[in-house]
């Protein structure tokens, strides 16, 4: 694009929010004496005269001198929304990272912010040389969704963001475990020793963790949550808590329901006494089994027979598995607990031989 180009698209964009500005300025004095359906109507009027004109806001108005504690006051109430809908702390800080580093950037009023600066911002973060196109495709949703949220409810007059595209990038295809890892790592787990009962106590563990994981395609946060009491073992069953606070029924494999069987009828002595009156199903040295304890042992276990190991990968193997097995994929979506098919079309990977084979079968 020509600088010349360049310049009017900038020109049109200021000329837009200054419109708007004027707009919503008028609205907001008007609400005082009319409502509801009046309002709707004078905005259609306004602008219905205000087409075909250029109005600018003079420079030496400054309609936000506290600009900085009225943006910080529009993101903690958009950061609050967010965490009532049941967003992870993990997730709110990486949203508040994301907006935070932004406004430091461009330095104005949320309502001042232009798809130039934007850009401007993107191209600043690309060439800082930090910051690949994942993670700046991930800037740019984080950015849109809050944009998007407080344009909706009304802090500002439009969405700078949209008309800033998804940023490409390489797919890599991460694959599942093959049925020789699985089966490699289970013999691992079978050699572990179980002469003491807090070895014996341990192996119990980790083999219902790992058929648990492998059976279910439970996310490794809602693994460390369950309890005892969370599993029905009869109908090879049990409820999480998944995002957003959604509950959904998960189901676990025959061999997932012989190890958790042997676990939850663990008879607790010696060093392993402390153990069990602890609620939580999987257990580690000073408790609960958390989250990078779980990772930590999992990958162990790859390690000591050569397989390339982590939890989520358990995930990405029960969804292949379901799919190359003719489940539909918005079953799989549920089993998941996903939001939507995208999400779920990118842990479901088709299996190559399975392709291969329909492929003969159906066109010869």
């Amino acid at each position: 694009m020509g600088l010349l180009s360049q310049s009017t698209g900038i020109v049109e964009e200021l000329q837009v929010k200054a419109k708007n500005d004027l707009t919503n300025n008028i609205l907001e004095d008007a609400s005082q004496y009319l409502k509801g359906s009046q309002l709707m109507e004078l905005n259609k009027t306004l602008n219905k005269h205000f087409e075909g004109y250029e109005i600018y806001v003079e420079n030496n108005v400054n309609l936000h001198e506290n600009y900085k504690e009225e943006n910080k006051a529009i993101v903690d109430t958009y950061l609050g929304n967010k965490k009532l809908e049941g967003l992870s702390p993990r997730t709110l800080s990486y949203y508040q990272e994301s907006i935070e580093q932004f406004l430091e950037y461009v330095d104005k009023h949320l309502s001042d912010v232009t798809t130039q600066d934007v850009r401007e911002y993107l191209a600043y973060r690309q060439s800082s040389g930090r910051c690949g196109a994942v993670t700046l495709d991930s800037i740019r949703r984080n950015l849109n969704t809050f944009f998007n949220t407080i344009n909706n409810e009304g802090f500002i007059q439009y969405n700078p963001m949209a008309k800033i595209k998804k940023i490409k990038s390489a797919k890599k295809v991460k694959s599942p475990f093959t049925e020789l890892e699985i089966e490699k790592m289970r013999e691992v787990l079978n050699k572990m020793p179980e002469n003491t009962p807090y070895s014996k106590m341990l192996k119990l563990r980790d083999q219902s963790l790992f058929e648990l994981l492998l059976s279910s395609g439970i996310r490794l946060r809602e693994c460390v949550q369950l309890n005892k009491t969370d599993i029905d073992l009869q109908n090879r069953t049990f409820i999480v808590l998944g995002k957003g606070n959604k509950e959904r029924v998960c189901y676990f494999s025959v061999k997932a329901q012989y190890y958790l069987n042997k676990l939850l009828n663990f008879n607790y002595e010696g060093n392993t006494k402390k153990y069990a009156n602890n609620p939580a199903l999987f257990v580690g040295r000073n408790g609960r089994f958390h989250i990078n304890g779980v990772e930590r042992r999992i990958r162990e276990i790859g390690g000591l027979c050569d397989v390339k190991a982590h939890p989520h990968k358990f995930r990405r193997t029960f969804a292949t598995n379901l799919l190359n097995k003719d489940v539909p994929i918005e079953q799989i979506k549920e089993l998941l607990g996903h939001a939507n098919l995208d999400t779920t079309m990118i842990y479901a990977i088709a299996d190559q031989d399975q392709i291969r084979y329909n492929h003969k079968k159906f066109a010869g």
